[in-house]
Order: C-alpha cells, then sequence, then structure tokens
C-alpha cells in the first residue's frame, strides 16, 4: 500500500491496522507526516489521563425541565416558542 501525505488526516480518523502501518513506513521518510504522526501519537497517550467526570445529578432534571417549557410554551409573535421573546442567549433581555 502507498501512502502521500494527503492520507495522513485520514488514516488517523479511521486507524486502520494495514493504513496505520503504510503511514509509519511514509512517516519514516517524510519529516512532515513524521513529526505530525509523532503528536498525534503523544495526544493519544496522554487523552485518557485528561479525561474528568463529576457528578451532576441535577443537570438532567433541569435541562428535562427546560425542554418541557419551552416545547409546551405558545409562539410568540416573533416565532420563538416557550416564551424566549425578549431574550438573547445567556439570559440578556431587550
Amino acid at each position: 500500500m502507498t501512502v502521500e501525505c494527503k492520507d495522513l488526516e485520514r488514516i488517523l480518523e479511521h486507524e486502520n491496522p494495514e493504513e496505520m502501518i503504510a503511514l509509519e513506513q511514509h512517516a519514516a521518510t517524510c519529516a512532515a507526516c513524521g513529526e505530525e504522526l509523532r503528536l498525534w501519537k503523544q495526544i493519544s497517550e496522554a487523552a485518557p489521563s485528561l479525561r474528568k467526570t463529576w457528578e451532576s445529578p441535577d443537570l438532567w432534571p433541569r435541562i428535562h425541565q427546560t425542554l418541557a417549557e419551552e416545547s409546551s410554551g405558545s409562539p410568540c409573535p416573533c416565532g420563538v416558542r416557550g416564551g424566549r421573546r425578549g431574550r438573547v442567549s445567556g439570559g440578556l433581555r431587550w
């Protein structure tokens, strides 16, 4: 299999083992792809340790309530449903 520089992103996205081997071979002779592959591996190794989780038991009930309120609201003259007329993202009022 022959790999060219233009194939790098597609191969990294799909991570097909055969293509990854061909990319490794290409990267051994191409400085630009070699650097990209090195950085990709470095990020891939670090990524699992960067994952953070936390308890947020109130989040889904709040989302559910807001969606229910918005879907049951009558449309205002401007066409926005759920009583959001006069508000801009972030809670600003006109």
